[in-house]
């Protein structure tokens, strides 16, 4: 299925508001980590485009940050995806949210705010051990794509 130039950008915003401004720091691996998603979601067809969308991504939360409302376009997001996706889509949004929460070694507790209320807004439970944080000791994560046996792709931490 081919998503929306809007419903992509809303994904951008979202999993930048996670990057970016949860933990205050936006590091090459959380970018690399965010187009990988987008690239999955959008189906390659805006690939060419990605910069572009990532730099409006961050010039939009940061906007949102300095006028006090980059919470209500987050409610605003997580309410309009819960309207236009499936269960099954929606809890793919969550594990991609804790993969690049993941990918700088930590999670900070803003990051897992931000997915413990789309959790909730969309009626999942996010077990504790999801949010486990890695030791400072160990280098950051690298998120890649595996597919499944069904042909369905995943987001996962390398091991």
């Amino acid at each position: 299925m081919q998503y929306s130039r809007e419903f992509i950008e809303d994904l951008a915003f979202l999993y930048m508001t996670l990057a970016a401004h949860a933990d205050g720091k936006l590091n090459n691996a959380e970018k690399e980590a965010i187009r990988l998603v987008l690239n999955v979601w959008s189906d390659g067809y805006i690939d060419h485009e990605m910069d572009d969308l990532l730099h409006f991504a961050k010039r939009a939360t940061d906007k949102c940050d300095e006028e006090g409302t980059l919470g209500q376009e987050i409610v605003r997001i997580i309410t309009r995806l819960s309207t236009i996706l499936s269960r099954g889509k929606l809890k793919i949004i969550i594990n991609d949210l804790l993969g690049v929460a993941k990918i700088d070694g930590e999670i900070h507790r803003n990051e897992e705010a931000l997915i413990r209320t789309a959790a909730d807004a969309w009626g999942f439970k996010v077990r504790g051990e999801a949010f486990h944080s890695l030791s400072k000791n160990e280098p950051a994560q690298q998120l890649s794509y595996r597919s499944l046996a069904s042909g369905r792709r995943v987001l996962a931490l390398a091991s």
